[in-house]
């Protein structure tokens, strides 16, 4: 699971550069700003793969294959009356999102939102896979997707070098993965005690990854915004470098909530496992902090040529801000764990002045990386703290 992980994370990296390198800072900006809209919903709504995980997991170990497949044809239900209803709306707002993002046409935008409702599909289809233990084969789609975005990137960039090009490359290779997961008919609806118990859990756990959405991609949004075009394509290229190096957090991201879980329930110290999971992030985090100011800027022109150059010297504070909101996301993570959601407040109101700094203070991109990365560390203390002491109370 983990070395599909990586190579997936690689191929999505090498389309992010190809099409960088092939169209230039101004038209890559605009696929860079609705890819981190689209990163910033489906963030947002990837609990409901862990719902359907869930679910299927709980049903599959009594050996109730109809409840199963009617956990999908439920989800899938409320994934077509409620996101189609939500991506038509968001489709005739196409236009106005376009002149928002300053996007040079509002076809990238309207691709976006279909990839957004491909994606519900995407959830449900790997949460079924993966309640049914079926890691493998669901490992294999998700680098089947990643390859095919990157294949069809090239292609479709060959006839046509615009940022639609690549956004349509990007949504048929998710349709294609979409058509390769497991779809079954319902004989019969599921549990409604078991279902009730997973949205109940799910609402909270919406808002925590929509503001770790917000937190994430909320600078690249706004640098499209507030910069000339090509000032924001040269940032963006230090965002996704960033985000590609963040990547290093998603195993941790994947072992701590249920990791963290068993050790409470078995009796042991919950805050301990914790601090172990953050100190060993913390070093392969300081490791590539290392590595990024030793070689920054011959990593942005190695992958995204000279065009790029001015990427630079926002790389290490951009990167810095990446792997702190990684941080704070596993003291997320050990809060979920015990379905304590009080931290939610003070995550939002941290959030929120952090979008608030970073809409001020943009004199210059590297101010503006500085910005984030302080607002990002602020964040980070926060949910730190109320870890801390909702773990420690637990404990006592």
């Amino acid at each position: 699971m983990l070395i599909a992980a990586g190579l997936s994370a690689a191929l999505a990296f090498g389309f992010v550069v190809y099409t960088a390198r092939t169209l230039g800072p101004v038209a890559y900006a605009d696929v860079t700003a609705v890819l981190s809209l689209i990163y910033l919903v489906s963030h947002t709504v990837s609990p409901v793969l862990q719902a359907v995980a869930h679910l299927v997991a709980r049903f599959g170990a009594r050996g109730d294959a109809d409840a199963i497949a009617g956990v999908a044809a439920m989800f899938g239900r409320a994934a077509v009356r409620i996101g189609g209803s939500v991506a038509v709306v968001a489709l005739l707002l196409s236009p106005s999102i376009a002149s928002v993002l300053r996007l040079q046409s509002s076809l990238p935008a309207m691709l976006g939102v279909l990839m957004l409702f491909e994606y519900l599909f995407w959830c449900i289809g790997r949460g079924v896979l993966q309640g049914e233990g079926r890691v493998v084969r669901d490992s294999l789609i998700v680098v089947a997707e990643a390859a095919l975005r990157l294949t069809f990137a090239v292609i479709a960039l060959h006839f046509l070098r615009t940022a639609a090009a690549a956004m349509a490359a990007y949504a048929l290779a998710q349709l294609v993965a979409v058509l390769l997961l497991p779809w079954h008919r319902a004989r019969e609806k599921p549990d409604p005690g078991l279902v009730r118990d997973a949205l109940t859990f799910l609402g909270p756990v919406f808002v925590a990854s929509l503001l770790f959405a917000v937190s994430q991609n909320i600078d690249v949004l706004l640098a499209k915004r507030l910069f000339p075009a090509a000032t924001s394509g040269t940032y963006a290229a230090a965002a996704f470098i960033a985000k590609a190096i963040g990547a290093a957090a998603v195993p941790f991201h994947i072992l701590a909530l249920p990791h963290i879980t068993r050790i409470r329930e078995g009796g042991g110290d919950a805050v301990r496992s914790a601090r172990r999971l953050l100190l060993a992030f913390m070093a392969v985090g300081t490791l590539l902090l290392l590595t990024v100011a030793l070689f920054g800027p011959a990593l942005v022109r190695v992958l995204y040529g000279e065009a790029f150059a001015a990427a630079a010297p926002l790389l290490l504070p951009v990167s810095a801000a990446t792997l702190a909101a990684a941080i704070g996301y596993l003291a997320v993570q050990a809060l979920a764990a015990r379905r304590d959601f009080r931290f939610l407040r003070t995550y939002g109101v941290l959030v929120a002045l952090q979008c608030v700094a970073l809409a001020l203070f943009h004199d210059t991109p590297l101010l503006f990386a500085r910005v984030l990365l302080v607002s990002q560390l602020a964040v980070v203390t926060g949910l730190l703290i109320e870890a801390r002491v909702a773990l420690g109370l637990s404990r006592g």
